[in-house]
């Protein structure tokens, strides 16, 4: 709690009392946000029973299979009334928690400060336990050849790792050796503190761009070759080569599931000619610029550079890599670059905003970010979203409401205005270039397919599932914005965090 929550907020200098109190502040908030949660889900489950003949009927009509639809209109309101209901009880329970639990003693707080503390422990260790010994939900609607292996929630995450096979030894041996390295303060000299330093920046450094360009490498290629190729290569290879050849987007109904990114990547391609090897080289490209973001926010926010060597090893291996070590090598680029691009862009610019607040960079960022809507729908919407989200939050800094919902309602002004005049201008140029205006709404009909039409969806796990702990990991980033609100210490550290979980929620809503 005070490594992370309170973590360059020294200026409040709060004693380790403090430190408990607020812990529990916070555990009691969460308990009772959940609580009131659970009644609504558990009404929801009892009473809402949707009809899905609609459904099925739209999906008999555009799916070419409609063996692999399943819509969840249930799920979907558990997840949106879950968004609500956090939002709302974090700021009523924080402020009741922070209004009476100060006035108990001293001794009671150290007492409370125990409970919840290995209640909190005792918790993740119960959910992560189940979740990873309960059956992989994969294994109902089989995805690939790992599902036909991975028996078990565990399987499915460390199947053909080191963790996997050496369990044990990294939980009892290895783990509480690399925490100790963080919790233990060295007793060094000065000099050898700075080479030792020196040493772990060229190794984190060298280590961490190394990874970058292997992402590059192994990304291009001249030809696909396995059975996944020719559904998710052939997804986002198949517009490009429409494009490419003078047919634009979103005339006479041709569509595509990833966005208008053809239109942005064809010019590059104009220049180089369009092969295989030059398209999987320009989204290898973009690959490796994703991990670029990454790596230089970490460096901006991270002094500890063995923690960035562990964040940046952790989101390349289980994020990106893994999925090519327990399957046939598939080059799914309508993940990464296409959908990770923007969100890890907004992530980046947030960082260096900080440094420079001006109107320009306000402006330039609602037109860069609205193209992303335009070069992938659904994340290019979350992402966008968020931008305005991000910017919202600011200005709780101001002490007057008035003031603050004013500003709000001006960055929302603002949004709007720019999102419109990127879109008209960008159908000007598909006019100009290829003599027809785009009609830019159908870019939303995947969307709506698969929010209808739950295509490949799988059913919310009843049971304890992993996802859960990363469920908690964002509602803990929302308490701890609602804490800065309700606090009135808007600091670019609760700002990003606020970013990051509003990117993470919205991420949320598409899966």
């Amino acid at each position: 709690v005070k490594s992370i929550i309170f973590n360059n907020e020294s200026k409040n200098n709060l004693p380790l009392y403090s430190y408990k109190l607020e812990y529990i502040k916070w555990v009691t908030t969460f308990i009772l946000s959940l609580i009131v949660y659970c009644v609504i889900a558990k009404l929801i489950n009892t009473y809402y029973n949707p009809d899905i003949s609609e459904a099925l009927t739209y999906t008999r009509k555009f799916a070419i299979s409609p063996f692999y639809s399943f819509p969840e209109p249930k799920e979907k309101l558990l997840f949106l009334s879950a968004v609500f209901t956090f939002t709302i009880s974090f700021f009523a329970f924080y402020y009741l928690a922070n209004k009476y639990i100060k006035n108990i003693k001293e001794k009671k707080i150290q007492l409370l400060y125990l409970i919840t503390l290995t209640g909190s422990i005792a918790l993740i260790i119960f959910i992560a336990y189940k979740g990873l010994v309960a059956r992989n939900p994969f294994a109902v609607n089989i995805q690939n050849a790992h599902d036909y292996v991975a028996k078990t929630n565990e399987d499915f995450y460390f199947i053909k790792t080191f963790i996997y096979n050496n369990f044990y030894l990294f939980l009892f041996i290895i783990f509480p050796a690399i925490l100790f390295n963080f919790l233990y303060k060295h007793k060094f000299s000065a000099k050898t503190i700075g080479v030792l330093n020196e040493v772990k920046v060229t190794f984190v450094y060298t280590f961490c761009i190394t990874i970058i360009i292997v992402i590059f490498f192994i990304s291009s290629f001249r030809f696909p070759y396995t059975f996944e190729n020719k559904y998710d290569f052939n997804a986002v290879y198949y517009s490009v080569v429409q494009v490419y050849n003078g047919l634009p987007m979103l005339v006479d109904d041709f569509t595509n599931t990833y966005g208008l990114y053809p239109h942005f990547v064809v010019p590059i391609l104009k220049i180089f000619g369009l092969s295989v090897l030059s398209f999987s080289s320009l989204m290898a490209l973009l690959r490796s610029l994703c991990f670029v973001f990454i790596f230089l926010f970490f460096i901006k926010n991270i002094n500890n550079k063995l923690l960035i060597l562990f964040g940046f090893t952790t989101i390349f291996f289980n994020s990106f890599i893994y999925g090519y070590l327990v399957t046939n090598y598939d080059p799914a680029f309508a993940g990464c670059p296409i959908r990770w691009f923007f969100p890890i862009l907004l992530i980046l610019y947030s960082v260096f905003y900080f440094k420079n607040k001006s109107k320009k960079s306000y402006f330039i960022s609602y037109f860069i970010f609205s193209l992303g809507i335009l070069w992938n729908p659904d994340f290019g919407t979350i992402t966008y979203l968020s931008l305005l989200a991000f910017y919202s939050f600011l200005e709780f800094e101001n002490q007057n409401f008035i003031t603050v919902v004013r500003k709000i309602f001006f960055h929302i002004f603002f949004a709007v205005l720019i999102l419109f005049a990127t879109f008209i201008i960008y159908s000007i140029i598909i006019k100009i270039f290829y003599g027809n205006f785009p009609e830019l709404f159908k870019m939303f009909s995947t969307i709506k397919m698969f929010s209808v039409m739950g295509l490949g969806m799988l059913p919310m796990p009843t049971t304890y599932h992993p996802w859960m702990l990363i469920a908690i990991t964002y509602l803990i980033g929302l308490l701890y914005s609602v804490y800065h609100i309700i606090n009135k210490n808007i600091s670019s550290r609760s700002a990003i965090v606020f970013l990051l979980t509003v990117i993470g929620i919205g991420s949320f809503s598409y899966y």
